[in-house]
């Protein structure tokens, strides 16, 4: 065995972390493949490897027989003579693969299956390690993009941002550090194995857990989430604490906590409304900013309600191409119909 595979395998066993066996393994699975060519059909070949040293012996056992009747099995004693004067008719004897042959065995080979089995156990490495991780946040450096995709390096391992998952507000570019949920781990199949997303409702769920300890302890429940990725989201909270102002601690002192969520969102507004049992109310509240003068419901069954605004905050209520009003249905699961007051 050719001491430099010795040193591939100790060097990337050290830099990845992969217990040396894997490849001694892989390494005497690919040879004892690729030498069974030089024997005959169903002879068993035998593998002697001595790691220390990097020598490799590779042999068959054949009884010694006057007349050969199983070419696999049996060997001539006058064939084995030639190795062995001292041979006896029933003898076991190891015949080796001549030194020359087991050179031809390409040392590029065993480096390319070598290679594979290292990319084969990093991926079980990175599964293993990021699977349980999935819906949780994580912070990555982009270091490179497949197209507009993003990939981000994440400790050892290499996960993806794909288009369809960044922001419209995103402007990522090479070097920055960019946070974003685990969406996916593939086992096997898709490289890189990580996906990641910053547009799924979890992503901004976990933001706030993040920034607002009342929402991470249970304090503050967060009974509704709906967002518009990378335009606004709204939240209903509500907390059985009467000391505790659940708006006042999700935005926090001077607007701190709720714009370190929205910077990450890349400038994604966020309107916390109180959640209420009492649809009217709950309605009201979803509507905001926009200041309502009355709500009429016209079907709990089907969830049907009229919301009348004053003309002026007609604009305010549908909001940019409707996402207020359409965000506002969201939330509280009911269909609003806006009507001018007048």
């Amino acid at each position: 065995m050719p001491k430099n595979l010795l040193e591939i395998i100790e060097q990337v066993s050290r830099e990845k972390g992969i217990d040396r066996e894997v490849f001694f393994k892989a390494i005497e699975d690919a040879i004892k493949t690729a030498a069974k060519i030089y024997f005959k059909e169903n002879e068993p070949v035998n593998i002697d490897f001595d790691w220390k040293e990097g020598d490799i012996k590779i042999f068959t056992k054949k009884i010694v027989v006057k007349k050969v009747k199983d070419e696999a099995k049996e060997v001539s004693w006058e064939q084995a003579k030639k190795t062995n004067p001292d041979v006896k008719l029933g003898d076991t004897i190891e015949i080796n693969l001549p030194a020359e042959i087991l050179g031809r065995i390409s040392a590029q080979v065993a480096k390319n299956i070598i290679y594979n089995e290292i990319s084969t156990a990093e991926r079980d490495k990175v599964y293993k390690e990021f699977a349980p991780k999935i819906g949780t946040i994580i912070t990555g450096k982009v270091r490179r993009f497949l197209g507009n995709d993003a990939v981000l390096s994440v400790g050892k391992a290499e996960a993806l941002l794909p288009k369809k998952e960044q922001l419209k507000t995103d402007n990522i570019k090479r070097g920055m550090e960019l946070k974003a949920l685990i969406r996916k781990v593939y086992k096997e199949g898709k490289d890189p194995q990580i996906i990641l997303t910053r547009k799924s409702k979890s992503f901004l769920i976990k933001l706030l857990e993040f920034e607002i300890p009342e929402i991470a302890d249970g304090t503050i429940e967060l009974k509704s989430v709906v967002r518009e990725p990378g335009e606004k989201s709204k939240i209903a909270v509500y907390t059985k604490e009467k000391n505790i102002d659940p708006i006042g601690a999700c935005i926090g002192m001077r607007g701190n906590r709720i714009l370190a969520v929205t910077r990450e969102l890349s400038g994604e507004r966020i309107d916390v409304v109180i959640w209420s049992e009492n649809p009217e109310i709950f309605i009201k509240n979803a509507m905001a900013p926009a200041k309502i003068s009355r709500i009429k419901i016209l079907s709990e069954e089907e969830r049907k309600a009229i919301v009348y605004v004053p003309k002026e905050q007609l604009a305010i209520a549908i909001g940019k191409q409707g996402v207020n009003v359409k965000l506002a249905s969201k939330l509280t699961g009911w269909h609003i119909d806006l009507q001018r007051e007048d």
